[in-house]
Parts: C-alpha cells; structure tokens; sequence
C-alpha cells in the first residue's frame, strides 16, 4: 500500500519538476499564466485518478477495487508459502532427529548405557 503512495508522490514531483523546468524556459511572461493552470490542473487530475482507483465503483467488471484484490493475493500466498516451510522444517527436523539417534546407537554398545544416554539426549531436548 505505501508503495502505491510512494510511486505517486514520485511521479508527481517528477512532473512538477518538468513542469517548472516548462515554465521556466517556456514561452514567456505573457502564457506563464496559462501553463501553471495547465500544470495545476493535470496534477489534480493526477491526484483524482490515484484516489478514484481505490474505489470499487470505479473498476467496471472487478467489483473490488484493485489494492484489495491484491492484498487479499498476498496474503492467500503467504499463507501457502507459510504452510510449505512450516512442512519442509517439520520434516528436516524428523530427519535430523532420526540421524541422531542413529549416532547415538551406535556410539553406545550396551543396554545399561543407552538407557543413561537416552536420559541425557531428553535432557538436551528440555533444555
């Protein structure tokens, strides 16, 4: 949302600049009159066409205006995106696990030994 805002206050200085620039090495004193109401009026048609596109009423066969359609995108694609990691590091974490506990098998050759280890491998996971 703010880079829409931030795009139009670009633009508009941008043309506010050219349009200094136009006045300045325009014509003359006697249409200077002239250009600066032509640059008023296209600026505040500039500003009534950025605030008109939020409005629904103005987007025939949309039936909602533009920024919310893709905010709604965003966020359904943040949402999957979300669910994707959330899956992929659920299962990284399985088989990190699975990995160490594999290690620890091995490293402990007797019964009375895992036991001890297995206690401090929960002691690990706790803290």
């Amino acid at each position: 949302m703010t880079e829409i805002f931030t795009d139009l206050a670009k633009r508009m200085v941008i043309f506010l600049i050219a349009g200094q620039t136009f006045l300045h090495f325009g014509m003359g004193k006697p249409y200077e009159r002239y250009v600066k109401l032509t640059i008023s009026l296209m600026l505040v048609a500039q500003l009534v066409s950025a605030v008109f596109s939020f409005l629904p009423s103005f987007h025939p066969g949309r039936g909602e205006n533009p920024a919310k359609e893709e905010l709604i995108s965003f966020e359904e694609q943040w949402k999957s995106n979300q669910e994707e990691f959330e899956k992929k590091l659920y299962q990284q974490q399985s088989r990190l696990e699975k990995e160490w506990e594999e290690k620890v098998e091995e490293m402990v050759p007797d019964e009375a030994d895992k036991e001890e280890n297995q206690i401090k491998i929960e002691e690990i996971r706790i803290q």
